[in-house]
């Protein structure tokens, strides 16, 4: 394992432990951060926004299927795992507990610069995610 991997392997730790200060130190300070949720351009920020999933998903688990590492860049694909047991806080407005659980396949890339990670972009399907919430019905529904 190079480190790009390593570097993108601490930051899902520090995510599913939910220690901002530790997700912080797992990126730059201009980290380039993309998700369905939105970008932003901070460790501060992505750190923000990684710690109001935990905070509504306590127990949330990152499983990996693969990993492919090139360089300074590592892409991962895996599931995301938790149940919804607290408010998510998000840009696009709250969403109350829902009680309800969800796997939701996901795909990553990371590039690393000195040790840490730069840029992060995180793929999931966020219609999957809101329907095993139970906020949006399935296709046909």
């Amino acid at each position: 394992m190079g480190e790009a991997r390593e570097a993108a392997e601490r930051w899902y730790r520090a995510v599913e432990s939910g220690d901002e200060a530790a997700m912080m130190d797992a990126l730059t300070d201009d980290c380039d951060f993309l998700s369905p949720g939105g970008a932003v351009s901070s460790a501060k920020e992505a750190a923000t926004f990684a710690r109001a999933f935990m905070a509504a998903f306590p127990d949330a688990r990152f499983e990996f299927q693969a990993w492919v590492e090139s360089g300074d860049t590592a892409a991962a694909e895996g599931r995301y795992s938790g149940t919804h047991t607290d408010t998510l806080v998000s840009p696009q407005g709250d969403i109350a507990a829902t009680g309800k659980s969800v796997t939701i396949s996901f795909a990553a890339v990371s590039k690393v610069r000195n040790g840490r990670v730069s840029y992060h972009h995180a793929y999931w399907d966020n219609a999957a995610f809101m329907m095993q919430l139970g906020l949006m019905p399935p296709p046909g529904g």
